[in-house]
């Protein structure tokens, strides 16, 4: 349930602009902090805990990145190539589950399971362009089979039109 609730902050983080730039400074500030002690000869190894990005959604039947998925990559980009360079991802797209209109299911779920590869494609593309080697990303869809929230409704099909970014 935690995870869950966790998951629901972070996709309505997506919508507060305020808060997402006062978060962004946050990050610089603890960068920079990060990269002092580094400078101060600190050689215990660091391990990367698992960070899911679940806010890079994309409109219906779409693989295009929006504006603000782009302005994500970009601040992602920045701390994979600088701060975790060996760090392998999994990008994984996902799909709503409405089905297309005039195919049967299988097909809908077929064009569904296509459309997820896609988008896990145009972000692990954005982040290649952005720097980060393509030996680090694995990119994978999952179709409609692994939705974020449950439920039948655009609440919940917004939020499960997504791509995610998790460190293997």
């Amino acid at each position: 349930a935690a995870d869950k609730q966790f998951n629901r902050a972070s996709l309505a983080l997506l919508y507060d602009q305020p808060r997402l730039a006062q978060l962004h400074q946050h990050a610089l500030s603890c960068q920079k902090q990060f990269k002092s002690v580094i400078n101060l000869g600190v050689t215990k190894a660091i391990t990367v805990p698992e960070v899911v990005f679940h806010n890079l959604q994309f409109n219906i039947g779409s693989s295009q990145l929006t504006p603000e998925a782009m302005w994500q990559l970009d601040t992602v980009a920045l701390v994979l190539v600088h701060d975790v360079p060996n760090v392998v991802l999994r990008v994984a797209g996902h799909t709503d589950s409405q089905p297309f209109r005039g195919v049967s299911p299988d097909q809908s779920r077929a064009r569904n399971l296509q459309l997820s590869v896609a988008r896990a494609n145009a972000v692990t593309k954005a982040l290649i362009q952005r720097g980060v080697r393509t030996d680090r990303l694995h990119s994978q869809g999952f179709g409609q089979d692994v939705p974020l929230v449950p439920g039948a409704d655009e609440a919940a099909w917004g939020q499960n039109r997504r791509v995610e970014i998790a460190a293997e």
